[in-house]
């Protein structure tokens, strides 16, 4: 018989009963939002809490490693790495903590063009539901079948992130049993039945009211949501188990919904250009137009698309996590204390930044469009060199003790910040920023090359992160061209989501979804001449223009 501990998690109190041997972060993700980018394997060190029972054993390799001498002097631990083996009493930090906080992902109310799949009765509410399956947000968009319009939406938190931040990580945690893989389809049903759920309630209607379900999400996603092995996503060749449309209803999915409501899964395009990446361009329509158009897509992945109505092409780049702050030492998603945005003074090095949530909340880390930002405002004022590596004369550059005495630049002393946490850049922050921005360019200039053209006539940048950052950011630090090859930029909210509500709103638009798949040319970047060469290449600020 199993042998259970008590742990008491403070501020609050509650109490949880623990099984004997499993990781606080086992025991503790189940109840609480705690914070887990690299899913409990010890690579991020963000899982930070603090134990305030005596006599616990002492820290291991892990630990000391990601943790400072004076957060292992006020009692830090790793979530992942503390076994429970006695009653315990823990405390969360607000830098360990998850808040829960949703920045919104807006699409336009619209009218949308109608074309109902089914027959509407005059004296019948009909209603749906479509979803931006994102790999760390899921977006509800609740429209009216009859009208077009988008009554009411919501986002969430996709509360698979337990299971780490990135798609490699749950692609190997539902590789392992069958159980994981249900475990992982049911978070992500969960959050869509909240927020179904919380839409509904703002309109006054139920669950009765709706008649089906549309989702888009990158190709990880569908497979999991749909119950599909992902074991071959994350291995060479990389070959999905389906491209198409997955039709399934409510009641296949354990969903207490209408009974036989429909539940549709868009069609993707190859194993990493998901249905997400097929709604944007059905959003946006590319194929229909003369101008050139790029769509860059940027998440905890990137996705791009070239082309117009003679023809598209599509790639994706291994961004790594980088961009939606997580495995950088002072990372973070874009939620409460999260720096979005900053700048330095180039004169005094003077740091200024906004965090989201204001005054009211202290800096915890830097999300994706703060990094950018802080980046390419270390270059122009002479911090960081054009190779990438720091100036030892500039304010604030220091070395580390641990980590074999890797540089780093403080901008927010510990004891300045009143949640007690160190905010500061290192050099493997700065090489992780270089590897995703060399990716994204140089996809955007492997397709440019595809296709034959020297200059673009209008860039779309759109995604949880791609349309919250400051571009001209991007541009400088040369993970986009310059302005000139950009032609008109424009930020977008979330096409994504748009697509999704165009595919639930009309029926044709599905089948257009199935052309647009067919006839979208997929390149990957690795097997291109030479993209080995040109990677390394872009890996530098040498070229970063404004």
């Amino acid at each position: 018989m199993a042998e259970y501990h008590e742990i008491t998690v403070l501020p609050e109190g509650k109490k949880i009963m623990a099984e004997a041997g499993k990781t606080l972060m086992d025991a503790l993700s189940e109840h609480v939002e705690l914070r887990a980018d690299c899913g409990g394997n010890g690579v991020c060190g963000k899982c930070r809490i603090i134990v305030v029972t005596k006599g616990m054993p002492d820290l291991n390799d892990v630990e000391t490693e990601h943790l400072s001498s004076g957060l292992i002097t006020s009692g830090y631990r790793l979530a992942c790495q503390v076994v429970v083996d006695r009653p315990m009493m823990v405390r969360l930090p607000e830098s360990g903590q998850d808040k829960g906080h949703v920045e919104a992902k807006k699409v336009f109310p619209g009218p949308y063009p109608v074309n109902p799949y089914l027959e509407l009765k005059a004296d019948k509410r009909y209603l749906g539901l479509a979803v931006d399956l994102g790999t760390t947000t899921v977006a509800g968009y609740l429209c009216d079948l009859k009208t077009g319009h988008i009554l009411a939406s919501r986002a969430t938190i996709n509360p698979q992130r337990r299971y780490g931040d990135d798609v490699i990580s749950r692609i190997n945690f539902a590789g392992k049993s069958p159980a994981n893989l249900k475990k992982l389809q049911g978070l992500a049903l969960e959050a869509i039945s909240y927020l179904a759920d919380t839409c509904l309630k703002e309109v006054k209607a139920s669950r009765d009211d709706i008649y089906g379900f549309t989702v888009a999400g990158n190709s990880t996603m569908e497979h999991i949501l749909a119950g599909l092995d992902v074991s071959r996503l994350g291995r060479t060749p990389f070959v999905p188990a389906t491209l198409s449309e997955i039709k399934l209803t409510t009641d296949e999915l354990g969903l207490k919904f209408r009974a036989g409501t429909s539940f549709t899964i868009l069609p993707i395009i190859a194993a990493f250009v998901g249905g997400d990446t097929l709604a944007c361009v059905l959003a946006n329509k590319p194929y229909m137009r003369d101008e050139m158009t790029l769509i860059v897509d940027l998440g905890t992945n990137g996705e791009i698309v070239l082309g117009n109505k003679k023809g598209m092409w599509t790639t994706s780049c291994a961004t790594g996590p980088a961009l939606e702050g997580a495995q950088l030492s002072c990372g973070m998603r874009a939620t409460l204390g999260a720096i979005s945005a900053c700048a330095i003074e180039p004169s005094t090095y003077k740091f200024s930044y906004k965090t989201i949530g204001e005054d009211t909340e202290p800096p915890l880390g830097f999300c994706g469009s703060g990094i950018l930002d802080l980046i390419a405002a270390m270059i122009k004022s002479g911090m960081v060199k054009s190779g990438g590596n720091f100036n030892k004369n500039a304010p604030g550059f220091t070395t580390s003790d641990k980590d074999g005495g890797v540089a780093r630049v403080v901008f927010v002393p510990e004891e300045n910040n009143p949640a007690k946490v160190e905010i500061f850049v290192s050099q493997h922050d700065i090489r992780q920023v270089q590897l995703a921005k060399a990716a994204v360019v140089t996809g955007i200039r492997e397709l440019m090359s595809k296709v034959g053209i020297k200059k673009i006539d209008r860039t779309i940048l759109t995604g949880a992160f791609g349309n919250a950052f400051n571009w001209r950011s991007a541009v400088t630090i040369g993970m986009l061209p310059d302005l000139e090859t950009l032609g008109e930029v424009i930020s977008t909210d979330n096409l994504a989501g748009e697509g999704a509500v165009l595919a639930l709103l009309d029926k044709n638009t599905r089948l257009e979804a199935e052309e647009i798949k067919s006839k979208t040319q997929y390149m990957n970047l690795a097997e291109q001449p030479d993209f080995m060469q040109k990677f390394v290449e872009n890996t530098g600020f040498d070229e970063a223009k404004e």
